[in-house]
């Protein structure tokens, strides 16, 4: 991407489609803060953006979070008389709306547009999944059917986490029909990995894995859905034995996979194991450990009483991880009605960050049950 910059300043003219070929080449690569600065530089040269250009930047937004940015350009597109006239970029600006937390904005430049299409419903109803207004994704999900309009398979992934969300069984397995009625398993691993997701919150570990049985493909963000959800239910020796079947499939575990393996442990009092674990997290399978990784040692460490060894941890581990793992310790000082170590762990988190209210809580709750 930087050659390409590099040629793009030596052009003796650059247009609009010149700047979008940059702007698009950052944000598909992931660099989004490059794509807002070549904006700027894009504007310096006096070229004004078009509807390809708002709908990459729109893009960059969402993934960052940059909601002041993005409203920025909302208020341009709608100067440049743009609001409301594409689709696409509609269903950028929802998105960006929504995964900054506005789904507010969001709906309002939704119910802007008189035609919509299935990717604007979509995108609308993930946004309200994924902040947890999961009714409203569900009514909006209806809505949608009403207007004539066919879900596919990102809608049925988006939908499915809501019916999850609030244990919506008899909903979730008429979707699930859909699904099958459709044939849209035999090619789609984030809809299994959602399908199964569904029944794992909904308690349904049966099901859950009949769907993962009969599924085409199986990757590991799929394991680890299913070995969460027996890790859930306290089922550990499911947990080690789905791991060893996934293993002899040939795939290797990611670093949320070993989270899931660890708080199990933990949460288990399988303190040997959870040692086992993360030590072959890094030793065989080459994954440096992440602060969840130590905060879940950590926990078994303390759940097993040892409480020295937890802090010993704790003073290894960098120092911007100390409020991550001195909570997770406060909450284990409460299960072991520690005070005298509760009131380190807090007076060390609250240095950190005096103004986590959760860090207050568990330090009452201590003192609640000692």
């Amino acid at each position: 991407m930087n050659k390409a910059f590099t040629v793009l300043e030596k052009l003796p003219r650059r247009d609009v489609v010149t700047w979008n070929s940059l702007i698009a080449g950052y944000t598909n690569h992931g660099l989004y803060d490059e794509a807002l600065t070549s904006f700027k530089k894009m504007q310096d040269d006096g070229i004004s953006p078009d509807t390809i250009t708002f709908i990459c930047l729109l893009k960059a937004c969402s993934s960052i979070r940059a909601a002041d940015k993005g409203e920025e350009l909302c208020a341009e597109i709608d100067r440049q008389g743009l609001l409301g006239k594409n689709m696409v970029l509609g269903t950028a600006l929802i998105d960006m709306y929504a995964n900054c937390g506005m789904v507010p904005q969001a709906q309002e430049i939704f119910d802007i547009f008189a035609a919509r299409d299935v990717a604007m419903w979509t995108a609308l109803i993930s946004g309200y999944a994924n902040q947890g207004r999961d009714d409203d994704a569900l009514n909006c999900f209806e809505r949608m059917q009403e207007d004539g309009f066919s879900p596919d398979a990102l809608t049925f992934s988006c939908i499915l986490k809501a019916c999850g969300s609030l244990g919506a069984i008899t909903k979730g397995s008429q979707i699930h029909e859909e699904i099958q009625r459709q044939g849209l398993l035999a090619g789609d691993a984030m809809l299994g990995t959602a399908l199964v997701h569904m029944y794992v919150k909904s308690g349904n570990l049966t099901k859950a894995q009949k769907v993962f049985d009969d599924l085409p493909m199986r990757p590991v963000s799929l394991w680890t859905v299913l070995i969460a959800g027996y890790a859930e239910f306290g089922h550990v020796e499911t947990v080690f034995a789905l791991f060893m079947k996934m293993r002899r499939e040939g795939l290797e575990p990611d670093v949320i996979l070993f989270v899931v393996l660890l708080t199990a442990c933990s949460h288990s009092g399988l303190l040997e194991e959870a040692q086992l674990w993360f030590q072959n997290m890094s030793c065989i399978f080459g994954i440096a450990p992440t602060v969840e990784h130590y905060a879940c040692i950590i926990d078994a460490f303390s759940r097993a009483g040892h409480f020295h060894k937890a802090l010993s941890i704790i003073s290894r581990v960098s120092d911007s991880h100390g409020l991550k793992l001195c909570s997770t310790l406060l909450g284990s000082c409460r299960e072991q009605s520690s005070v005298e170590l509760g009131l380190w762990a807090f007076g060390n988190a609250v240095y950190h960050d005096k103004s986590c209210a959760g860090t207050y809580v568990s330090m009452s709750n201590i003192h609640a049950v000692c």
